[in-house]
């Protein structure tokens, strides 16, 4: 698996849901967006990206970049602009029920290299398949580009 260093996600315009959901039924739930976020009068980007949180709460966030003006809507919320710089990533590629083991690979490259994590994991969705185990998703984790 590759790792690459200085990397950056940009999205604009988002809803942001949260809900409890465990890691391997995001794909279901990211297709349902998709498919009816339109009811809002937006049309998704297909860019979409999740994280946990908190580690006490493990309630997910999924942030769906759209175009269109969002109006208030009392299940999602709105998000005008994320942008996480210096992170450094990898690919997983399979079911999101291991997507585990490569984010541990990932931060064990991040403590070897001595970066200080500064992020959480977000997970942006490259790929939503059928088969749960066809999915890709890349996990950035920023890190502090300052050295003291």
């Amino acid at each position: 698996m590759q790792i690459l260093e200085n990397r950056s996600l940009f999205m604009e315009n988002m809803i942001s849901y949260r809900t409890n959901l465990p890691k391997e039924d995001i794909p279901k739930l990211a297709d349902h967006i998709c498919r009816n976020v339109s009811a809002l009068g937006v049309e998704p980007t297909k860019k979409i990206c999740f994280t946990y949180p908190t580690d006490e709460n493990k309630d997910i966030e999924i942030l769906v970049p759209v175009i269109g003006d969002i109006t208030d809507h009392s299940e999602y919320g709105h998000k005008e602009l994320f942008r996480l710089i210096n992170a450094v990533t990898i690919r997983h590629e399979g079911s999101l029920a291991d997507i585990d083991t490569t984010e541990k690979k990932l931060e064990d490259y991040i403590r070897k290299k001595s970066y200080e994590m500064i992020t959480r994991p977000y997970y942006n969705i490259v790929r939503l398949a059928e088969n749960p185990s066809d999915c890709i998703v890349d996990i950035y984790i920023g890190t502090n580009y300052n050295k003291l």
